[in-house]
């Protein structure tokens, strides 16, 4: 469970960041951001699959 939570709390921060970094309005530079959040997702899931 702490695994999750720190994760969650990382996005949370991560998009407090971009919030702060990006002009009102500009989805789709806030969305470029996220979207290295979801290759990052993603290669924990893999490196995680190969460990068990």
């Amino acid at each position: 469970m702490p695994i999750f939570l720190s994760f969650f709390l990382m996005c949370v921060f991560q998009w407090f960041l971009i919030s702060l970094s990006v002009l009102p309005g500009r989805w789709d530079a806030i969305l470029d951001h996220l979207s290295i959040i979801n290759v990052i997702s993603d290669a924990t899931e893999r490196s995680d699959g190969k460990n068990n």
